[in-house]
């Protein structure tokens, strides 16, 4: 009888688990400034830009010129860039906070290997 209850709370808090990972991935990334790093083969992380994502789904970057929208896709946890610098080349693939950071990873959208260009963490003030 133990057994089985202790098997019936594995499986509850399991199914909570699963509840609220995909509440957080429904959810958009959080508005705010993104620190960007490039990931390169057997190279250390080096900063490249600042990402802000502003209400209303608008983008802009603080070292490129110009900024745009984009529409964020639920079901695929990705930030689709429809105008601006990234578009129509890259997506924002979202990272809901495992360790209570948000990250967006920003490659080429038509890219096989999916091998991130950009790791964008929010920054905390």
């Amino acid at each position: 009888m133990i057994a089985l209850h202790k098997s019936a709370a594995r499986n509850a808090a399991a199914a909570v688990a699963m509840v609220w990972a995909g509440t957080a991935a429904a959810q958009a990334p959080p508005a705010g400034e993104y620190v960007c790093q490039a990931l390169a083969p057997n190279q250390a992380l080096s900063y490249v830009d600042t990402l802000t994502l502003a209400p209303g789904d608008e983008y802009s970057l603080a070292t490129m010129s110009g900024s745009g929208r984009y529409r964020y896709d639920p079901a695929a946890q990705a930030l689709v860039f429809l105008s601006g610098p990234f578009a129509p080349r890259y997506v924002g693939q979202y990272v809901p906070p495992a360790r209570g950071v948000p990250n967006i990873r920003i490659h080429e959208s038509r890219r096989q290997s999916r091998q991130f260009d950009w790791v964008c963490a929010l920054q905390r003030r």
